[in-house]
């Protein structure tokens, strides 16, 4: 244990510019929570040597505790607290005397060392940036799958089993430095796990992508987390990566624009664990004040935000869905959905309203133009991925080559070329632009669309990770369905609405009347929206424009 603190210290003593930055306040209120209890009365810590993940970081090996409170009786699921780099910020002693003193729920601890790859005692590769700095669900699918089993397989000296909730709103998590930002990460990409985060001197820079949080936020519909930001004046200054503090600043900004449940101390101390130690306690009762109380999301000050979204109106699940299954929008708030040779048309409450039976290789490509399901065989296109019809019958198609075709009965000629294969395409509501989604890149290409002709062809919309499916509405905003949720652009290509799903692939979507469906997870679900979608075989709209923005 003693060389873990030792290793900490260097870590974080490291990125200091210089000592002379170290002008922590001279002194602190002396908080009950670390007055040590009696030895009958702390808590128990079992520490777990080198486990080795097999999965998500293989070959990996690191240090995991579990502490668990005198308070804890094995008899139902405790509350979590999972803390990265190890037993940080004296966290068990103030856990003690706070479970104790009925200042926070009785919880179990998960502390976990970052994974080295060794060959014998020699470190062949460190992989703390990798785990902590990363974008994405990897770390909280980590803990979820790998950790939190190991933790609750252990068994403490009187015999009492481990039982952890899953309830998201039982859950915190915490770190400091890269363990901070790590730590809202797995907050923000599984808010299913983890609604409470202590973020301590927070590396929110340019490692790997952190520095696109303040814009994410700001643009992502608010998720139900409540957070406590913590960072010195003088954090560090880095050529490469900038300003640590002034990125925390943009945090707690982007943070109180999207209407989190937020709150933040400064103090004018450099890159260390000084302050983010003395504030632990304070952090610990403010995260969890008002527990049972549900934490939710707030009104986020984004117009688009409030233009499109209902907070109220939640994703509804109407099926599980089998694996390669399709959905196409219908007017009148239906789509059709395919798997394998049989399409079922739904309404927006998932009554079946029709069957359809499909030959062998025959799909659901588009909307016929009098709105009825169009399937592949009847258009002269070969792998044809979509179709666009519009309400005088002049039809887009696009194949899995990256060839988009004007179709007039037998006849097809390619309008449109791009380098890699199509994902989708999707009109404008005036047809005045057509999109086209393409493979293996963030750009969404545009071309001009003059009658049955496309011209003027360039990578126009920028969306923040890969897209796939796409549709319009009626405002001529356009929906990418994404990794990180449905990726909402304005009319001159930029993401101003990242709307969250209930799970982040997305396999499909689909946009009729009022709602959206996607498929996610195995699972068909649907959303009432504020705004309308667009169905190429309705009537011809032209959106109110927007300007050059």
């Amino acid at each position: 244990m003693k060389r873990i603190i030792v290793a900490v210290v260097a870590l974080f003593s490291a990125t200091l510019c210089c000592s002379a930055q170290q002008r922590h306040n001279a002194t602190y209120p002396d908080d009950p929570a670390y007055h040590q209890l009696q030895e009958g009365e702390r808590g128990e810590v079992i520490k777990i040597k080198d486990f080795r993940s097999e999965k998500y970081f293989p070959g990996t090996v690191r240090d995991v505790f579990v502490y668990i409170p005198r308070q804890y009786t094995g008899e139902k699921p405790a509350c979590l607290l999972v803390g990265l780099d190890g037993i940080l910020m004296n966290a068990t002693t103030a856990l003690d005397w706070m479970i104790a003193n009925n200042e926070v729920p009785v919880m179990i601890g998960v502390f976990i060392t970052p994974g080295r790859i060794l060959d014998g005692d020699k470190v062949i590769r460190y992989n703390r940036s990798n785990e902590w700095d990363t974008m994405s669900d990897r770390l909280a699918n980590f803990i979820e799958d790998e950790i939190l089993p190991l933790a609750k397989s252990q068994t403490p000296s009187d015999g009492r089993k481990i039982l952890i909730s899953g309830d998201a709103n039982d859950r915190a998590i915490y770190g400091a430095s890269s363990g901070a930002i790590a730590a809202f990460t797995a907050a923000w990409f599984r808010p299913d796990l983890y609604n409470r985060v202590y973020s301590g001197v927070g590396t929110y820079i340019a490692f790997r992508g952190g520095n696109e949080y303040p814009a994410l936020v700001r643009k992502s519909e608010p998720k139900p987390i409540r957070i406590f930001l913590q960072d010195g004046k003088y954090d560090t200054w880095n050529p490469s990566f900038g300003d640590w503090y002034e990125q925390n600043l943009l945090m707690e900004s982007a943070l109180d624009f999207a209407g989190y449940e937020m709150t933040y101390k400064w103090d004018r101390g450099g890159h260390s664990i000084t302050h983010g130690t003395n504030l632990f306690p304070d952090a610990m009762r403010w995260l969890w004040k008002g527990w049972p109380e549900r934490i939710r999301g707030g009104k986020s000050g984004n117009s688009y935000v409030q233009s499109i979204i209902d907070p109220q109106k939640k994703w509804i699940e109407l099926a599980a869905v089998s694996q390669g299954a399709s959905l196409t929008a219908l007017p009148g708030a239906k789509v059709t959905l395919q798997e394998g040779s049989t399409a079922s048309v739904l309404d927006k409450d998932g009554k079946l309203l029709e069957k359809i039976h499909l030959k062998r290789g025959e799909n659901i490509i588009g909307a016929a133009f009098d709105g009825t399901p169009l399937k592949s065989s009847s258009i002269p296109v070969k792998e044809a991925v979509k179709a666009l019809v519009g309400d005088n019958g002049r039809m887009f198609v696009a194949d899995a080559q990256g060839n988009i075709w004007n179709v007039e009965g037998k006849d097809k000629t390619v309008v449109g070329q791009c380098a890699g294969s199509t994902v989708d395409i999707a009109v404008y509501p005036d047809w005045s632009i057509l999109a086209q989604g393409q493979s293996g890149t963030n750009w969404v290409r545009s071309y001009v669309c003059d009658g049955r002709n496309l011209s003027y062809g360039q990578d126009f919309y920028f969306l923040h990770s890969q897209g796939g499916r796409m549709a319009f509405d009626t405002a001529g905003l356009m929906y990418a369905a994404t990794p990180t949720g449905v990726q909402i652009c304005d009319q001159n290509g930029r993401v101003r609405v990242i709307m969250s799903t209930p799970s982040l692939k997305i396999d499909d979507i689909a946009l009729s009347g009022n709602f959206i469906w996607i498929i996610s997870a195995g699972k068909l679900w649907v959303r009432e929206i504020l705004h309308e979608g667009y169905v190429p075989c309705q009537k011809v709209q032209t959106p109110k424009s927007e300007g050059e923005g």
